[in-house]
């Protein structure tokens, strides 16, 4: 079903993942760059998230430097409002709308 795709993902880094060849960013969190302080840390968290799972990305139909902006869920999870909760990414409310800020933790506010 046209934005809709499901299947196994890999992390690129701690807020972008690629599914079915579709670099796809999370709509919503910013995740420290690899080459910044906590970026391996998160896209490590971002791999065990996604280890093994069946993942299901629904696609905004926009784009952000050649990846799709979209949201993705392991079952009811929304993978985003993981990352967030465990401390390795940011809300980033220009696109959240502030969805995800009650889940911040002293570890992802410190992140930039």
């Amino acid at each position: 079903s046209g934005n809709n795709y499901e299947g196994q993902a890999k992390a690129v880094d701690g807020d972008t993942l690629v599914l079915n060849n579709l670099y796809i960013r999370l709509n919503g969190i910013a995740a420290p760059e690899l080459d910044e302080k906590g970026g391996t840390a998160a896209k490590s968290a971002m791999s065990q998230l996604l280890f093994d799972k069946n993942i299901r990305c629904s696609l905004s139909g926009q784009k952000s430097y050649q990846r799709h902006i979209g949201t993705c869920w392991i079952g009811k999870l929304d993978i985003a409002a993981s990352m967030i909760a465990d401390g390795k990414a940011r809300d980033c409310p220009r696109y959240s709308l502030n969805r995800y800020r009650a889940l911040e933790t002293n570890n992802s506010k410190l992140l930039v």
